[in-house]
């Protein structure tokens, strides 16, 4: 059934294009266009909220997402989610041969970008989704909602390479395309408003496949995908146009990719045993807070990991310190010991709640370090496994449903503080964090400083 889609959504668009030429005003916007004379305006100084994906749109991303009338997520029974990725416009360095700062090409009418950012869904049945607002460089009025479905992940097909040889590792560059996967760009749709009400463009794979990694978006060697698309012929025919479009039929998506990486504190909710809100506890000194967009977690393709950044202690001005943390041993597999829970019971799936252990995973081996500053410069503290190994995913935190994190620690006083009259002796603590989207993941995720991540 799912091969037909894409024939339906032509003779669906052909069925439902609007051809009125009445004067419309949606969100202020005067949609009826001037067909002699036209002028780039400035870029709006606010876009309306409804054309921008929330800030928080990683938590919800299962909500009803139509285009052109139809909802393609439902359509191809998009459920269980396995990674999720934020989507920029993808920018240039000094790798790129051709220009950059957009998410959307349609050749013959210019370059369009998102407009807060799109959101890339990956599901565990080897599809994607890829959403998102995008206006036009050239005329900001002009706004797409994009809706893009993709299947087949697979690996070890021929690259599109577009970056200067140098950045590629037989080169000597940073980029393996070994590590990129692939997809079939199965449908898409483009849905106007502003400028563009009434627009409706159905999309289809040319020739290469969407590929993601490390270079793969053309333009940069960071995270990041690529796709070249058609515009069927007959839906962009009968759709409402501006007449000064001149589509020849071809476009591209370029962009960068970040995760919900970054860490903060695990603030209780309703299905909390215990109150909390703090990134890390150790018994004797204190709670400690993450400072905001700091501390990251990133995950590696040989099952390590390592979390890193600034916390400071509640409450005690000055006493700052740095957390870095190595991990190992990824495993799906509950070892011994996990899954640890600290919820309700309601919280849980087999009772009827939001969190499913099975879908988590852990890391069975952990040490880190604390190393003070400030006022607690000198201090130098070792933390190592205590009990359970460390859980990641929904609930796992112990402390809310969110995304996030939790493991348990004890700790050595490697060195005290050059502050004499400060002093703290070897205790026990825990960690109890939420993932989020943050600005610094994507300047962390460069080949040439960290190993790749794990297209997973």
């Amino acid at each position: 059934m799912k091969k037909l889609i894409p024939l339906f959504l032509s003779i669906f668009i052909l069925l439902s294009s609007c051809s009125d030429d009445s004067k419309v005003v949606i969100d202020g916007i005067d949609t009826k266009k001037d067909n002699t004379t036209k002028v780039a305006p400035e870029v709006p100084k606010d876009v309306p909220e409804d054309k921008k994906e929330p800030e928080d749109s990683f938590t919800t991303y299962n909500q009803e997402y139509k285009t052109c009338g139809m909802d393609l997520p439902k359509m191809y029974n998009l459920k269980e989610l396995k990674n999720i990725y934020k989507a920029h416009d993808a920018q240039v360095d000094e790798y790129a041969q051709f220009i950059g700062g957009y998410a959307l090409y349609i050749f013959g009418v210019g370059k369009f970008k998102f407009t807060s950012h799109g959101l890339l869904m990956k599901f565990v049945d080897g599809y994607a989704h890829l959403r998102g607002y995008v206006y036009n460089e050239s005329n900001p009025a002009e706004i797409l909602k994009v809706s893009v479905i993709l299947k087949d992940r697979r690996t070890g097909e021929t690259p599109k390479k577009e970056l200067k040889d140098i950045a590629y590792d037989e080169n000597g560059g940073p980029v393996d395309t070994d590590d990129w996967a692939y997809y079939t760009l199965e449908a898409g749709l483009f849905e106007g408003s502003g400028d563009l009400v009434g627009t409706c463009l159905d999309i289809t794979q040319n020739s290469m496949a969407f590929q993601i990694g490390f270079g793969a978006n053309g333009r940069n060697i960071t995270f990041g995908a690529s796709s070249w698309f058609t515009i069927l012929t007959a839906a962009s025919s009968k759709t409402k146009l501006p007449p000064y479009w001149k589509i020849d039929g071809d476009g591209d998506i370029n962009i960068d990719l970040e995760r919900p990486y970054c860490i903060k504190n695990a603030v209780s909710d309703d299905y909390a045993m215990f109150t909390r809100d703090h990134t890390l506890w150790l018994a004797g000194i204190g709670f400690f807070d993450s400072i905001k967009d700091q501390v990251l977690m990133l995950e590696f393709p040989n099952n390590t990991a390592k979390i890193k950044g600034p916390l400071k202690v509640h409450g005690k001005t000055g006493w700052n310190v740095d957390l870095e943390m190595d991990l190992s041993d990824k495993t799906t597999t509950a070892p011994a010991g996990s899954p640890y829970k600290e919820l309700f019971d309601a919280a849980y799936s087999e009772n009827g709640g939001p969190v499913d252990v099975s879908k988590w995973r852990y890391y069975q081996t952990f040490e880190g370090t604390l190393t003070g500053k400030d006022k607690l410069k000198g201090l130098v503290i070792k933390l190592t496994k205590r009990g359970p190994a460390m859980q990641l995913g929904v609930g796992a935190n112990g402390t809310n449903d969110n995304n996030g994190g939790s493991s348990w620690v004890n700790y050595e006083i490697v060195s005290q503080p050059d502050n004499e009259d400060i002093r703290f002796e070897a205790n026990k603590g825990d960690l109890n964090f939420d993932f989020y989207f943050c600005k610094r993941v994507r300047e962390e995720y460069e080949p040439d400083r960290y190993p790749r991540v794990d297209d997973q």
